[in-house]
């Protein structure tokens, strides 16, 4: 017997090859503990990882990595409250918010809106910033993970709304804290980003090197090192990937600005 789960992480980029054989080795580690074998792993039509799972503990293993990396699923099977792990879809898209793909594939594939007001609410104490220099400050790029709170499910509109979850606040709030630069990397496996910071004779500059996902990384630069800096030198190298500065300083040049008053 075998069973089968499809995980929101994905596989993109130049060399899929590679990043299936990261996949494997991720999710054999991942499941080590477990009397359970990962016996295949494929993508789908959307990069999404599809893992066939053997074993006496196959079952356990499937619910452990759904909820690890995010599964896909009905509709109906999304519950108002509970906590998704999610991938952002295109954040600059529309004006009004981002949306989250949470997985829904059935009856069609449906993404979690977070409004524009509940980032502003739940970042920048309701400070009125445009979305695009929210999405640009907290590094809010295309296939990010981010894990969301479903607010709301209307069946009759198919409309989900989201929040971003407890662990994903925590997550933002430790980097701000921390005062040092990061570069999120979308679209590159552990092993290219390390190769890209050895090249470029910046290990040195790295405190450590943070795993938001498969494909999807953070570099914590050492205090004094700038992001913009190490994107510069090791952008040529991770091209086909994408790459953004997260500068603690920046998002507290948005939480200096003046809060709305109470009565407005």
């Amino acid at each position: 017997m075998t069973c089968t789960v499809t995980l929101l992480e994905k596989v993109y980029g130049i060399d899929l090859a590679q990043g299936i054989r990261a996949a494997f080795t991720l999710l054999r580690s991942e499941v080590s503990g477990l009397s359970v074998k990962v016996k295949d792993v494929s993508l789908d039509d959307n990069g999404r990882i599809v893992v066939v799972l053997e074993g006496e503990d196959e079952e356990a293993a499937r619910n452990f990595l759904a909820e690890r990396h995010g599964c896909t699923r009905s509709f109906d099977e999304l519950e108002e409250g509970k906590t998704y792990v999610g991938r952002a879809v295109n954040p600059l898209n529309y004006g009004y918010g981002f949306y989250v793909d949470v997985g829904v594939t059935y009856p069609k594939p449906k993404d979690a809106l977070i409004p524009l007001y509940k980032l502003r609410e739940q970042l920048l104490d309701g400070r009125k910033i445009p979305l695009r220099a929210i999405v640009d400050a907290y590094c809010f790029i295309d296939n990010l993970p981010i894990r969301v709170r479903v607010v709301k499910v209307e069946p009759a509109s198919g409309k989900i709304e989201a929040e971003l979850s407890n662990e994903e606040l925590v997550r933002l709030d430790e980097w701000l804290k921390s005062r040092l630069d990061r570069v999120v990397v979308c679209g590159a496996t552990r092993q290219q980003v390390r190769r890209a910071i050895t090249k470029s004779g910046h290990l040195k500059d790295i405190v450590s090197l943070e795993r938001l996902g498969l494909m999807e990384h953070a570099i914590v630069c050492k205090y004094g090192t700038d992001a913009p800096g190490i994107i510069a030198e090791i952008g040529e190298q991770l091209k086909y990937a994408a790459l953004k500065a997260f500068i603690p300083k920046k998002v507290r040049s948005l939480l200096s600005l003046p809060a709305p008053s109470i009565s407005s």
